[in-house]
Parts: C-alpha cells; sequence; structure tokens
C-alpha cells in the first residue's frame, strides 16, 4: 500500500490485461451464484412437481390449448387478459427450471394471439414446433372521418403481416377466432382457402356486414370444403353465407348472429332450416337476428322443412314473433335440454301460436321445481320467465345453476303473458317462487298463483304495491271443493304456501320527507297481519315470514309481525325511499364521498408492458 495516498498499490501489469481478468472472474462468480441459487430452488416444495405436470399448470394459466382459465372470473385480470394476452409468459421468466419447462412444451406456445410485432410472431412459431395452433386475431381499421371502409382502399397493416405468416400455417390451426372491422384484403383471403385438416372451431366476425362481397363468400365457402371434416363448431357474426349450397353434417355447435336491420347478411327462414337439417349431430343453436324479417308479419309459413335434430341440447332463439314460431314449429327436437327465447318485435297479433311452438319445446325440459317471473311494464325485455328443474336452498330467490328455460317478452301486457304461460307451460309442479317487480297488478298474481298450486316458498322482490299481495293471499275464489277435507282450507290461495319472503319491498308510504313518522294507512304489514290471521284460522298458515332490505318499515311493526307471525327472520335494516337517498351519495360538506376514485376496483396494472415484456423475453433470452 502507498503510505503517501492511503490507496493499493497496482500491480505489475497492463492495465487493460487487469481489466479483462477482473471481468472474467466476476462473471465467473456470478455463473457460480447463480448456479447456487438454480439448487437451492430445488429444495422449494413445488419444485417437486414432475415437469409434466408443471407444464399442464402453464397451460391452464395461458389457456393454451383450448383449455378454459380462471382468469376471466375477475375482473380486472379478465381485462389484463384482453389488452396483454401475453402476460402469461411471466411464469417462464421465474427460474431457470419453470423456462426450460417453458419452452420445451410446444403446446404452451400454440396459443397465439396475433399482434402487429411480426418477430414476437415468428418466435412464438418457433417456440410452438408442430403443435396444433390457436389463433385468434382481431383486425382493427383506422379509417379518416367520413370514409367507409366499403370504399376506402386497403393498406396492408403490420397486423394483417402477422397474421399473414400465422395463415400460412392453416394445415396446423385447429381453432381460428377472426375479427375485422373492415373488408379483408386479398391476400387474407386466398391464405384462408386452406385446406385446414385440423381445423375444429371456426369463429368469424364483421363489425358490420355491408362490406361483404361475393368475393368473401367464395373464399368463407372453400374454408368449410369437404377436406375441413374435422370442424366441429361454427360461429358466424354478421358473416354472409350461401346456406343453400352449404353441407356440414359434422356440426355439433352453431351460432348465427347479425346486428338488428343487417338485412345484407341474414338468411331466409326456409334456407337456414333446410341447411340445418343435414346437421343430424348438432348439440348447440344460437340463432340471433339473422332470418329476414318476413313482409307479412301476421302469417306463419306451414309448408317449411322439418328438421330433425336428435342431439340437440341448447337451443338460443333472438328473432322477431314470425320467424321464433316458424323455428321452434318446424324443429324436432327430442333431446332439448335448455331453452332461450327472446322476442324482437311485437308479439300481440302472435301471441297464441307463440306459446303454442313454446310448448312444443318443453316436454323434454323435465319438471321445474322454482319459477322466477321477473315483470317491468314499458320496458324493452318487460316480461322475463325463468323456470329450473332444480329447487332454492336457503330462501334463494334462484338456484345457482342456468335455467332450463328461460323467455323474454317486450311489447306484451303482463296479463297476456302470464295468462298463456300458465296455460301453455308446465309449471303447476313448481314449488319455490319468486315474483319481482316494481307494480304487480292483483290480477296477474292471482293468474300465476292459481297456476302454481303446489308452491311452498313464495318470494316477492322490488315491489311497491304494498296493498296489492295482502288480498291476494286471502283469495277464497271458491272452486272445486274436497269432500274430506276439514273446513276451507283449500279455497286459499297457495295452499301449500309456508314460507314468504319479502325483499326491497314497499311497506308503505314516506310522511312529510323532514319527519320520521310513517303514514298510518294502507300499511303492507297491516296487511299482512290480517292475512296470516285468517289463513291460520282456517288451517292454511304461512308459518314464515323473511323480510330483506324493506323500504318504509317501522321497528315497532316488525314486532307486531312476531306477536302474529310463528317465525319472523329480519336482516335489522331500514331503507327509506328516495327522499333520503342523498345521504348516500353526499358527505356532510355537500361533497361526493369519492366513489369514483381510482382505488375503488382495489387493482393497479403493474409489472412491463406487454411488448416490453415481450423484447425483454426475445432480447435476454436468445
Amino acid at each position: 500500500m502507498d503510505a503517501a495516498s492511503g490507496r493499493h498499490a497496482s500491480p505489475a501489469l497492463p492495465a487493460p490485461q487487469t481489466r479483462q481478468a477482473i471481468e472474467a472472474e466476476i462473471a465467473r462468480y456470478s455463473n457460480y451464484l447463480i448456479d447456487l441459487r438454480t439448487r437451492l430452488n430445488t429444495f422449494a416444495s413445488i419444485s417437486v412437481l414432475p415437469p409434466e405436470v408443471l407444464s399442464e399448470v402453464f397451460m391452464h394459466t395461458a389457456g393454451a390449448g383450448g383449455r378454459s382459465t380462471a382468469q376471466s372470473d375477475r375482473w380486472g385480470i379478465y381485462m389484463e387478459s384482453l389488452t396483454r394476452p401475453y402476460s402469461w409468459i411471466r411464469v417462464s421468466h421465474v427460474c431457470r427450471h419453470w423456462r426450460a419447462v417453458a419452452l420445451n412444451c410446444p403446446a404452451l406456445w400454440g396459443n397465439l394471439t396475433v399482434t402487429k410485432q411480426r418477430e414476437w410472431m415468428e418466435e412464438v412459431l418457433g417456440r410452438s414446433k408442430k403443435a396444433p395452433l390457436y389463433v385468434s386475431v382481431d383486425i382493427s381499421m383506422s379509417l379518416p372521418m367520413g370514409l367507409s371502409a366499403t370504399f376506402y382502399p386497403r393498406v396492408n397493416s403490420p397486423q394483417e403481416d402477422s397474421l399473414a405468416l400465422i395463415l400460412s400455417h392453416t394445415a396446423r390451426i385447429r381453432s381460428l377466432s377472426l375479427g375485422s372491422k373492415g373488408p379483408l384484403s386479398e391476400r387474407i383471403l386466398r391464405l384462408l382457402d386452406g385446406p385446414a385438416p385440423l381445423l375444429e372451431t371456426l369463429t368469424m366476425r364483421f363489425e358490420t356486414g355491408s362490406h361483404i362481397c361475393n368475393n368473401e363468400q367464395d373464399h368463407i365457402h372453400k374454408l368449410l370444403h369437404p377436406e375441413t371434416s374435422r370442424l366441429r363448431q361454427l360461429h358466424l357474426h354478421s358473416v354472409l353465407l350461401q346456406w343453400n349450397n352449404t353441407s356440414l353434417p359434422q356440426l355439433t355447435h352453431l351460432t348465427v348472429t347479425c346486428k338488428p336491420h343487417q338485412v345484407t347478411v341474414q338468411v331466409h327462414v326456409e334456407a337456414f332450416l333446410r341447411a340445418i337439417e343435414q346437421m343430424s349431430v348438432l348439440e348447440e343453436l344460437v340463432v340471433q337476428s339473422a332470418l329476414t324479417a318476413p313482409i307479412d308479419q301476421g302469417e306463419v309459413p306451414t309448408n317449411l322443412v322439418q328438421a330433425s335434430l336428435p342431439r340437440l341440447r341448447y337451443l338460443r332463439v333472438l328473432e322477431n314473433t314470425r320467424n321464433t314460431i316458424s323455428l321452434l314449429s318446424h324443429m324436432t327436437t327430442p333431446s332439448l335440454a335448455r331453452l332461450f327465447v327472446e322476442i324482437d318485435g311485437d308479439t300481440k297479433t302472435l301471441s297464441g301460436e307463440l306459446f303454442a311452438a313454446l310448448a312444443t319445446k318443453t316436454p323434454s325440459l323435465g319438471t321445474f321445481a322454482t319459477l322466477v317471473v321477473t315483470i317491468a311494464r314499458f320496458t324493452l325485455h318487460g316480461i322475463h320467465i325463468q323456470a329450473f328443474r332444480k329447487g332454492c336452498v336457503n330462501r334463494e330467490t334462484r338456484p345457482d345453476s342456468q335455467p332450463e328455460l328461460e323467455v323474454c317478452f317486450g311489447r306484451l301486457e303482463p296479463d297476456t303473458v302470464i295468462t298463456n304461460a300458465c296455460e301453455s307451460l308446465p309449471i303447476c309442479d313448481v314449488h319455490f317462487l319468486t315474483v319481482s317487480g316494481r307494480s304487480l297488478l292483483r290480477s296477474t298474481l292471482l293468474a300465476l298463483f292459481k297456476r302454481t298450486k303446489k308452491v311452498v316458498e313464495l318470494n316477492v322482490t322490488q315491489c311497491a304495491d304494498y296493498d296489492v299481495l295482502p288480498g291476494v293471499l286471502v283469495d277464497r275464489r271458491r272452486g272445486h271443493k274436497h269432500r274430506h277435507s276439514e273446513g276451507n282450507a283449500y279455497h286459499y290461495i297457495l295452499p301449500h304456501l309456508r314460507s314468504l319472503s319479502l325483499s326491497l319491498c314497499y311497506f308503505g308510504a314516506r310522511g312529510d320527507p323532514y319527519e320520521y313518522e310513517l303514514e298510518p294507512s294502507e300499511r303492507l304489514a297491516d296487511g299482512l297481519i290480517d292475512s296470516y290471521i285468517q289463513r291460520y284460522e282456517y288451517g292454511a298458515e304461512i308459518e314464515q315470514l323473511h323480510i330483506v332490505h324493506p323500504v318504509n318499515l317501522s321497528r315497532r311493526e316488525v314486532d307486531r309481525l312476531k306477536e302474529v307471525v310463528r317465525v319472523v327472520e329480519w336482516d335489522g335494516t331500514i331503507d327509506f325511499d328516495e327522499q333520503e337517498s342523498d345521504s348516500l351519495y353526499h358527505s356532510e360538506d355537500g361533497y361526493d364521498d369519492g366513489i369514483y376514485d381510482d382505488d375503488v376496483w382495489g387493482y393497479e396494472y403493474g409489472g412491463m408492458d406487454m411488448f416490453d415484456d415481450m423484447d425483454y423475453d426475445l432480447h435476454h433470452f436468445f
């Protein structure tokens, strides 16, 4: 050491040679530390997983190979999966072992979302080797204001260049989802000609159907030629297809949708029935605004072909009244397990024929245990009926499963719908009934209750007519008389009713907005007390009353109900109508309580940008 300066004396070596030696020494020790960390990771509990199991975990994380992913269950992660389709690649950056497993799993890289980065597409294709491809692409076009995609000249975008690269491997594609906001380029159309011997699922979604031309039709038909024999699922959205010349007997899932009034891509109901007549193994069918609107809306054709679909399990129809009746009446579906029908347009003139057509599809749906009826007057979907084979548990308004029957009507009076539904639909064995609606008429409830005599639990939600329900519960119109029954128990409506639940229901009107006293007249609690007493005296007792989030209810009324009803359960809340609702949105100082702050979602986007992540993967590991 130099005593004067206090520094270490440099060795008698040239400076460049000394620097190189030190850098080599640093590299050697760095590699040694990395090796030690790799060996340390082998003691982690997750390291006991075989590579095959770890690969399967990675594939579920990425949703690769057609696997479903739990990412869509949470809003924040679902949004990230849409905007950052390759965010899952971070699993390959955890450690050397995980990266080696990921890179040695070609199927993991076969799930392709086409981006503008051609270099990245080439890299992913290389990593996928010869594995089947699951391709998803949404071609967006940015057009000058005022110009239509129909007349705007085509310019190849970087994304289309990437798509052309992927479509050059059409023989490996097992699933293709293609969306476009404008006409496809000639280069892309030629690549769509196929052949695609592995193709099992095809989804095509066009923003508008106005740009569809015969040229595009020809290329789409070539993709559906007989060599595409493994095609099982076809989903077409605003896509024009010559159904008269289309033969797809191997299809199991078919979806055909259009935006309303897209007449250029709609198909006549007769041509569509002839096409699906050949699909004898079809299991799911969805038709939405895809059929040509008839000139005469008041007459249903009877000379259409009858399509036999022995394996059809799920049917979803969202069409006008005439086309809906034509489809339901001319399809034989002995295995149908779920039916969804939404009527678009006026149903008044053909309401009888509509319910008769619905009735032909219900025998295979089974026996319904739960019925949910939602009435929203003066809205597009005024009446919504759901029927479930499964019963409710823990006083739920509906089971946690999908309904076997679901029907939506828009322009019909509730009394007409309920009367026709009660006459046509098999709801006489329902044990759990939910009725929802702000304005419920006595005639509507009576028509529904008379048909559902076996109801044990009744749920009424969001009802503001607090004087209607008590009167309906004590209705005793005389019908058939039971000889061996004591008293007049079965003269009451809903004779087996044992539990009544009221959720978000009004118990009366508010008084002065600056007072806390409630108006004494026409109270729901008074009517319930009278109806419970009358039914008890005649042997048709309702044993339980459940009150959830009542509106304009007083504690005194709850105490009075408990004196009469055998079991009263109340959630302890007391809500009032709009006159006090300002406190929910404004703080004492007159400002909002920050309900629109960024932290309300509880999610912050972090980490690297998607393309930075790709660059990181490309430049730092290869």
